[in-house]
């Protein structure tokens, strides 16, 4: 199967993202910040990695998007068109994050199949709704 998603797509989707997930944290930094103190300095960078991690793959396993994602109008599958896993979720964002995200992206470039190397370590690709 082959992704049919641009790559500028996708990096406008990231950034929507990444601005939805940083507001996220945003607020509960301050939240646990009035609540902890100066404890909560600790707490936060506890709290951060989870955050993300339950947005993206709540959204990905479940609805198959993330909010920029749906404002894009593109979906998450795994390569036989199901709804992706918890574990290709974890492993999707944990490749994005040792890639830099972008670095990761330019592999597009470079293959028949329009894969970022997240997708094709993952077996997941995006498809438009």
């Amino acid at each position: 199967m082959q992704s049919n998603v641009s790559f500028v797509t996708r990096i406008w989707a990231i950034i929507y993202d990444t601005l939805l997930v940083f507001s996220l944290i945003f607020a509960i930094g301050l939240i646990v910040q009035a609540v902890f103190g100066d404890l909560g300095n600790v707490f936060f960078y506890v709290v951060t990695l989870p955050t993300s991690y339950i947005y993206f793959s709540q959204s990905w396993t479940k609805g198959r998007q993330t909010l920029g994602m749906k404002a894009l109008k593109f979906q998450i599958v795994q390569q036989n068109g199901e709804n992706i896993t918890h574990k290709q979720a974890l492993t999707r964002l944990f490749c994005a994050a040792i890639t830099l995200i972008f670095i990761g992206h330019l592999y597009m470039f470079f293959n028949d199949g329009n894969l970022s190397l997240q997708d094709k370590i993952s077996k997941t690709l995006f498809v438009k709704n």
